[in-house]
């Protein structure tokens, strides 16, 4: 078990431990397994308490710069998917390795 507040952990704790719109949630759903961020929050708010203010604040930070992001690589993404159809069409599986990996990098 953790002993500190992680950042999903606090995404947790700010939801009230609701798993709907997790990213856990999506993660678990085409397995067998369940997640436990859940009781881990139990858990930290029984040993450690509440995150201090300055975590949650960092937290709501990282959301919006994340989201900022995600934007602003939008034009950049879309470019890379149209080149990956492009490469399926042409079967050359060189290029389409090569786009996969550059989405992959570019989808957080």
């Amino acid at each position: 078990m953790i002993k500190l507040w992680t950042k999903e952990a606090i995404k947790c704790y700010l939801r009230k431990q609701n798993c709907q719109g997790c990213f856990f949630e999506d993660f678990f759903s085409a397995d067998d397994l369940k997640c436990e961020m859940c009781n881990t929050v139990k858990y930290l708010l029984k040993e450690i308490g509440k995150p201090t203010q300055k975590q949650i604040k960092n937290i709501e930070y990282d959301e919006v710069e994340e989201k900022r992001i995600l934007k602003e690589s939008k034009p950049f993404r879309k470019h890379l998917k149209h080149l990956a159809k492009k490469a399926d069409e042409k079967r050359s599986d060189n290029l389409k390795l090569f786009i996969n990996k550059q989405l992959k990098k570019q989808c957080f």
